[in-house]
This record gives structure tokens, sequence and C-alpha cells, in this order.
């Protein structure tokens, strides 16, 4: 599965699991339906923060909250060096690389 810009395969798996909409999604994000399927459609790029917020709703723990963010970045990576590539001869057209990171909520 190609990976999606806003991680979206985890996000439809885990809305299918928890019973929750796209629609519901759109309000605890403060954002349309509409705005929604745009994300899902790669027409808008969810901000980090609100793929935070996502994770949050969607109650997603460790391993699953860095599957999201994994897709997200190393889609938009690839496309940003795809765009940059594009213009500069000789530039590498493949990059691997891996991210780890922890959450942490500050009271």
């Amino acid at each position: 599965m190609e990976p999606h810009i806003n991680g979206w395969n985890v996000i439809a798996r885990e809305l299918i699991c928890r019973k929750e909409t796209q629609r519901s999604l759109a309000s605890h994000l403060g954002i349309t339906p509409s705005a929604v399927t745009q994300a899902k459609k790669c027409r808008l790029m969810f901000s980090l923060v609100q793929l935070l917020r996502i994770c949050d709703f969607l109650r997603l723990g460790e391993k699953k909250t860095g599957e999201l963010f994994g897709e997200a970045l190393s889609s938009r990576l690839k496309r940003s060096l795809e765009n940059y590539a594009d213009g500069n001869a000789g530039l590498p057209r493949r990059i691997a690389f891996s991210v780890r990171f922890s959450l942490q909520k500050n009271d």
C-alpha cells in the first residue's frame, strides 16, 4: 500500500475499529467534513498538530501513532525529494530513513 501524506491508511482502519466517522473526526478537528474528504484525497495536508489531535481522537497508542506519523512523514519526504530531484539532475531519487519519537504530556 502506497504511503499517504496524511497517514490515511492508519486513520481509515482506526475509524472503522472505533466505529467513528469522518464527520466525527472533522468535528473533533474543528474542520468541515469536506476538508476531511479533501485530506483523504491528498488535496489538503493535515498539519502535524492536526495529526496529533487525530491520534488523540482515535486513542492511538505509541506503536500506532508511530505508524501514522511514519506513513505521513515518509510520504511527504518522498514527494519533496521527487519534486526537488526533477529540477536537479544527479540527486538520488530514493532515500532510506527512520524516525523515532515519543509523546509526553506536560501538565
